[in-house]
């Protein structure tokens, strides 16, 4: 009955940050509610310090200030008591979850690549591979990107990172290929200057 996302920075607007990476008007349905003190929440914290235990058919999520009273019985019981003393206890990550959906992006596999060969990390973004603007690999020569992985050229600034960015990224990588391999020069017209 409720969704509660956690987050490790504030959620940024799409339409505010001219961002398409951001969150888009059509996917904040969770800010809505949230906004309006409905069932949904938020919560600003980092996912790294977070931990999950099953208990039952449940899934418990502990955050830092939490994991001391798990880890020795006579805190629990402390705990416990405490909780059982006050009426404001309304802390909703206290009952449990049916399902946890880990959302936490990617980072560039550099593994896949020999020692010899492999490409370095962006000095911008290091989940990205460090790239020239002919999205050639910068410390491997005739090694190409193309998709997501050529986001760092443009993180933050344009939409290189997805779809409807990087199907024109992609395009301009196959004319310069062609170029440099096969010197056939990018489609042109001309026009007479009047």
């Amino acid at each position: 009955n409720s969704v509660h996302m956690v987050s490790r920075s504030r959620a940024r607007l799409a339409w505010s940050t001219h961002y398409v990476g951001d969150l888009r008007a059509v996917n904040n349905g969770l800010l809505d509610t949230y906004q309006l003190k409905s069932l949904d929440g938020l919560l600003e914290a980092s996912v790294e310090d977070l931990m999950l235990q099953r208990s039952g058919r449940k899934i418990d999520v502990m955050l830092p200030w939490d994991a001391a009273p798990y880890a020795q019985q006579e805190q629990e019981q402390e705990f416990e008591m405490s909780l059982e003393e006050t009426d404001e206890d309304n802390f909703s990550l206290r009952e449990g979850y049916d399902y946890v959906i880990r959302c936490l992006g990617f980072t560039f596999d550099f593994d896949i690549f020999h020692k010899s060969g492999s490409p370095c990390p962006s000095a911008r973004q290091s989940k990205y591979p460090s790239i020239k603007a002919t999205y050639e690999s910068s410390t491997v020569p005739d090694l190409f990107f193309a998709g997501t992985n050529t986001h760092s050229l443009d993180f933050r600034q344009s939409a290189g990172g997805f779809i409807h960015g990087f199907r024109y990224t992609v395009k301009a990588l196959h004319r310069l290929l062609e170029w440099r391999y096969h010197r056939v020069q990018w489609p042109s017209s001309k026009h007479q200057v009047r």
